[in-house]
Parts: C-alpha cells; sequence; structure tokens
C-alpha cells in the first residue's frame, strides 16, 4: 500500500464558515491549515483559498481485485469506496489507482519523542510514518510538530496506553471546564501547554491533557522536571519510583506523563 501526503486540495470559505468547521470537515488539525495557508491568525474571510492538507492512502487494483474484496482489506465499506473516489458503479481495472478513506489519527511530538518510540505506541512501522509525512529527515522531529499517524496494516498488538491525550478545544469550552472534564490542575495544564493566557484558548487548538489515574499518588511531569528532583520532592526512592512506572532511562521521561508515586521514604 501507498500513503501520500496531498497538499492540492483546495477549499474557498463561505458566508458562516470559520477555521474550526473546516477541520473536522476534512479531519485536519486547526494548525495544520493555519501552517499551511501561512495564517498567523484565525481570521478568514469570504471567497478567501486555502490549501488543505489531507492524507491519502493509495491502492492499487490487482488482478482478482473486487471492490468487496478491497472494502474487507481495509475494513471500509463498498459504498464509502465509491462514494470517494466517485464511482458509479462497481467495475474497476487492473492498475487503477483507488483512494482509501483515512483511518489513521495526528499525534503532537512531545519532548524527548523520537520516530522509533511513536512507531512502537501505534503498532506502525518508522517507514510509515516518515512516508506519511513527506520527512527528508528520518532524524529530526522537534516538539509541537503535528504527524499523521496511518493505521497499521499488523495486527493489532498490545501496546503501552498514551500516557496524554491530544484534546481539540471545542466551543464554549475553557481551561476550567477542561480540568474539571480530566481531574487535571489549571495550573498543570497552563504549563504543559506552554500558555500566556489562561482566558484566551481557541476553537481547534490542542492542547496536551494529561491522562490521571482514579486512585493512587501520582505527579504530572511539567518542564524543567527530572527523576532525581521529582523522587526529592516527594521523599520517595528513585529506584522504585523507576520501577513502579517502568521505566528503563532515568533521563526519558516527558513533559505531560504521569509518574505513580511510590509510598515515601522514612526520613
Amino acid at each position: 500500500m501507498l500513503w501520500r501526503l496531498k497538499y492540492m486540495i483546495t477549499h474557498v470559505i463561505k458566508e458562516g464558515e470559520n477555521l474550526w468547521g473546516i477541520s473536522q470537515k476534512y479531519g485536519v488539525p486547526v494548525q495544520m491549515i493555519m501552517k499551511q495557508n501561512n495564517l498567523t491568525s484565525r481570521i478568514i474571510y469570504i471567497g478567501q483559498t486555502l490549501i488543505i492538507p489531507t492524507m491519502e492512502q493509495i491502492h492499487i487494483v490487482k488482478s482478482g481485485d473486487t471492490l468487496y474484496d478491497i472494502s474487507q482489506t481495509y475494513g471500509i465499506s463498498v459504498k464509502e469506496l465509491m462514494k470517494t473516489n466517485n464511482l458509479t458503479n462497481t467495475v474497476i481495472y487492473v492498475g487503477q489507482k483507488l483512494i482509501i478513506p483515512k483511518k489513521g489519527e495526528w499525534y503532537i511530538v512531545q519532548s524527548g519523542d523520537t520516530l522509533f518510540a511513536i512507531s512502537r505506541r501505534y503498532g506502525v512501522s518508522v517507514q510509515d510514518i516518515v512516508d506519511a509525512n513527506n520527512l527528508s529527515d528520518v532524524g529530526y522531529i522537534y516538539v509541537g510538530q503535528t504527524l499523521y499517524i496511518p493505521p497499521s496494516s499488523e495486527p493489532s498488538q498490545p501496546t503501552e496506553p498514551p500516557e496524554v491525550n491530544v484534546y481539540i478545544v471545542k466551543p464554549g469550552d475553557s481551561l476550567n471546564s477542561i480540568s474539571i472534564q480530566y481531574n487535571v490542575p489549571i495550573d498543570t495544564l497552563i504549563i504543559i501547554n506552554n500558555i500566556s493566557d489562561p482566558d484566551n484558548i481557541y476553537i481547534g487548538q490542542m492542547l496536551i491533557v494529561p491522562i490521571v489515574p482514579e486512585t493512587g499518588e501520582y505527579h504530572i511531569v511539567v518542564p524543567g522536571d527530572t527523576l532525581t528532583k521529582i523522587a526529592e520532592y516527594y521523599t520517595v526512592n528513585r529506584s522504585e519510583l523507576m520501577r513502579i512506572n517502568g521505566l528503563t532511562d532515568p533521563n526519558k521521561i516527558r513533559v505531560g506523563q504521569v509518574l505513580m508515586l511510590p509510598p515515601p521514604v522514612s526520613v
């Protein structure tokens, strides 16, 4: 199968539209639309043409293929397949390129991330991520970068649960409502998302929201944290802190990561 990042889909702004609605229509984060169109604000106007970055998975028809077989392979319906490719009947031919509706998701790169670690988390290969995002330098990704993660073509394997949610701000949201919904202190949301004005979050903004446990004591990693500092602050044993959180490298913790805390040591 082939993945490609197609930047030539255009959208002409109509009355009543905003970036949030457009991002929802195409399944693309607001930040990516702004970056692709060099927008410095969320102000758009009627008649403006935007370039929408979209992901396409391409299937090249082989001898013996039918739309039904292809739909079963990718877990979609024949109707979806026909609609996406503007097909009026089920006749296809060898060598024909069919667009498969995307089933992957977006991921925001965090401090300490590598392509290998991200690929392990989502059960896809590094090459799949590289191809899907047209990355020229496999060793270079940066904090805040938005990557498209294609769905795994392999059978599902148990993977580590994600340590954070990526939450997209909706109309009516505030930091207070988000902190209540996810049981994360507002101050923590401000720090890990580098928010300068807590009263000014915008529709379509992507926020890192830690997944906190229902029981037990825990610490949410913020910029500048180290395992040594955390252990000293809570008066816990650093080795035990690593053990209960399944850490093998004391230098690899990330902003927003939730660490369970062992019982404090006696002084």
